[in-house]
Parts: C-alpha cells; sequence; structure tokens
C-alpha cells in the first residue's frame, strides 16, 4: 500500500477558537453533531455491499441518493447558520459559503482528511476546487442535481460524491469540536497533507 504523504499538520478548531463566546455557535455545533454520526454510520453500512475502492468512485445508488441528499443538507444548514450570524444576511447562496470558508480557514482547498480504508486513494480533498472562478464545490453541485432532479440525475448519487460529501462534514466538524472526529470508523486525520519533494504526487481519492 502506497504512502500516501511525507508530512502531516493537524487542523486546529478555528472556529470554536473564534466564536465560543456566541450563544448561537453552540447550537450550530449541537446540530452538526447530531447529524454526522448517523450519516457516517450509514455510508459504513454501505461498505457491505460497495467496495470502498476508487475504481467504484462512479458507482450509484438508491442509498448513496439519499446519504448525498442528508449530507447536503447538513451542510448547507451548518454554513448557513455561520453566515447569517456572522455577516448578518437573510438570504445566503454558494457563493456566501465559499466567501465564508475562504475568510475563515487558510488554505481551505489544501484541507484534507485521511480515510481508514486499506486503499493507496484514501486522501480526500473536498475543497481543492473552492478557489475557481465558478466557486466549485463538486459534490455540493450533485446535491443540488439530485435535489431538484433526481430522476435525471440520479447518477450523481455515487460513492464519489457521498466519499466528498463526508470529508466536508468531518472538516466543518474538526473546526468546532477541539476533541474531533475521536469515533469515526471512517476518517482518520484532518489536516494539511504534503509531499517532500516537488515530483512527489499525493494519491488522492477522485473528487
Amino acid at each position: 500500500m502506497i504512502i500516501p504523504y511525507s508530512a502531516f499538520s493537524e487542523t486546529p478548531p478555528l472556529l470554536y477558537r473564534k466564536y465560543k463566546r456566541k450563544d448561537w455557535f453552540y447550537d450550530i455545533r449541537s446540530y452538526l453533531w447530531f447529524r454526522y454520526y448517523p450519516i457516517e454510520e450509514r455510508l459504513f453500512e454501505s461498505i457491505r455491499y460497495v467496495d470502498f475502492n476508487s475504481d467504484n468512485a462512479g458507482v450509484y445508488s438508491y442509498e448513496f441518493s439519499s446519504i448525498l441528499r442528508d449530507m447536503g443538507a447538513v451542510f448547507g444548514s451548518t454554513i448557513d447558520g455561520f453566515v447569517r450570524n456572522v455577516y448578518e444576511k437573510r438570504r445566503t447562496s454558494l457563493k456566501d459559503y465559499v466567501t465564508f470558508l475562504l475568510n475563515e480557514v487558510k488554505k481551505i482547498e489544501d484541507l484534507g482528511v485521511e480515510l481508514k480504508f486499506p486503499i493507496n486513494e484514501r486522501m480526500v480533498f473536498p475543497f481543492k476546487k473552492v478557489q475557481s472562478k465558478s466557486n466549485k464545490i463538486p459534490w455540493w453541485n450533485a446535491y443540488n442535481k439530485i435535489k431538484h432532479k433526481d430522476s435525471i440525475d440520479y447518477r450523481e448519487g455515487n460513492l464519489r460524491n457521498v466519499t466528498n460529501g463526508l470529508a466536508s462534514l468531518a472538516i466543518l466538524y474538526k473546526l468546532m469540536d477541539p476533541l474531533g472526529l475521536h469515533q469515526s470508523r471512517i476518517i482518520s486525520n484532518i489536516g494539511h497533507f504534503t509531499m517532500f519533494t516537488q515530483d512527489e504526487h499525493l494519491v488522492t481519492f477522485p473528487s
């Protein structure tokens, strides 16, 4: 099995440090607490039917679509809570979510998670395209397609998108909780991963 990285810097709970004196912060954090693990457990159980491997990234199913809808709802509600309270906005959009993440987390595009599964491509970087002109978060775009046109875009409910969705929720969880995901069955490390030389590249799960 390939060693996926040479150095690792753990992500500190930046949102906790900055907003821990705000009452609304704990409402948002509690919401994510109660939603994350049930979603993760559903994805873990799906491994009984679809092997967790990058070769299966495009495998789609009704269950993956259902999980993706829940992930999108939780991610959106969590970020929306911050945007409404920090920026005092009544109406929000993906652009607002991206602006908040870029302002709060340095180099969030390089922030990733390591999966516990024994595969080579166990590094996931769900925000690596967030600096593009379209402020792209691919799995979020897939979630919106499933939400609005499931009968047409059902293939978006696949292993690739639910893996990146879970990675996004895990990163939010780590940013909000000093203890991190110590009970996770899927996520190992969360932070910035690097290689020693420019000739080496991180082996990543498809995004």
